[in-house]
């Protein structure tokens, strides 16, 4: 019955989320930092740095995935695939988006796609790809969590991850980000074969942005050429959700937020 409710009822409903999506994205997800060069009141091509800085903690947040799991882990011989929908929300409106962007929109359509496989000890390692949709972008990322207290009764579950992450598509662009993240859950049996887990936690993200050379054109059409420096930089933020287990049909409504970007996600799974 759990089979067929994923193959019948999820599969069309996704496809919808998604087509929605798309239908929203009247521009892909295109970054331009030869928009951080200008040329001053002299006429000296020079470089918008801080906002480039700006720039690159905003990608990290799009392309590094929050969190949507509780604290357990899929156990030592589980393995779960999940799809998800979501969107990002970023001031497109300001200074950063417009000088190293095309055409910004303030929706972000984001989708992605995980497999976890659990390992002894309570460990589980995650492979996980996240997709600007109708971009060009791919980002790709690994991470390894561990649950040291799950099992034991009458305390919620607690599980630390360690992870890195990196982008393909961004020409110009080189993204390097390493993050951690501690959850907390508890989970509530509903019936014989459903079960509610609340969940919630922090992620901290390090994030290092390596140019290539850029140029721009003057006035009279002559090419200037110049680099954006490498840049390290850090994201804070925190998140949340529902995970809904019906047997090995699993449903999550996740979101997150920091001080600049915010992120909604809904996502179905299959647990075998």
């Amino acid at each position: 019955m759990m089979r067929y409710l994923a193959k019948r009822i999820l599969g069309p409903v996704f496809a919808l989320f998604l087509i929605l999506f798309m239908a929203q994205s009247a521009q892909a997800l295109q970054p331009n930092l030869s928009g951080f060069g200008f040329f001053n009141s002299s006429g000296v091509l020079d470089r918008d740095v801080s906002s480039y800085k700006l720039l690159l903690k905003d990608l990290t947040e799009l392309l590094v995935a929050s969190p949507s799991d509780p604290a357990i882990t899929v156990g030592s011989l589980g393995v779960q695939l999940d799809v998800g929908v979501g969107a990002a929300f970023v001031n497109s409106s300001s200074s950063v988006w417009q000088r190293g962007t095309v055409n910004p929109e303030a929706l972000v359509p984001l989708l992605d796609f995980s497999v976890r496989k659990g390992l002894p000890w309570a460990f589980e390692m995650a492979g996980r790809v996240t997709h600007p949709i109708a971009s060009g972008i791919w980002a790709l990322g690994l991470e390894l969590k561990g649950a040291p207290v799950e099992g034991m009764d009458g305390i919620p579950d607690v599980s630390v991850g360690m992870g890195a992450s990196t982008a393909v598509g961004i020409d110009s662009l080189s993204i390097l980000a390493l993050h951690g993240r501690i959850v907390m859950s508890q989970g509530f049996g509903v019936g014989k074969s459903v079960r509610l887990t609340p969940f919630g936690g922090y992620q901290f993200i390090a994030v290092q942005g390596m140019t290539r050379v850029l140029g721009i054109l003057d006035s009279v059409g002559e090419l200037h050429q110049f680099l954006l420096p490498t840049t390290n930089q850090t994201v804070h933020r925190g998140f949340g959700g529902i995970h809904l287990a019906i047997g090995p049909v699993l449903l999550v409504a996740s979101a997150s937020s920091s001080n600049r970007v915010r992120t909604a996600r809904v996502q179905a799974g299959l647990l075998y």
